[in-house]
């Protein structure tokens, strides 16, 4: 793991660092912010602001790129 990415992501922080800040079809903000409300995804709120363990992200986009490799 990246020892330079912080405890917990945003929104934000994961376009920045995982999409380098680019929108794409189907990846702007606001799908980013969708990821944050699906059941099956590790955020939590505090406040106003999602937020996601950086481990926890990396396990679950590991889970769906294996579930898209089958």
């Amino acid at each position: 793991m990246n020892n330079n990415l912080p405890r917990l992501l945003t929104p934000a922080l994961i376009k920045q660092e995982f999409f380098n800040g680019e929108d794409m079809p189907n990846l702007n903000q606001a799908a980013i912010y969708g990821l944050f409300q699906r059941e099956d995804f590790p955020s939590l709120k505090i406040g106003k602001k999602w937020f996601v363990p950086t481990n926890l992200f990396l396990e679950w986009l590991e889970k769906e790129a294996q579930k898209n490799i089958a």
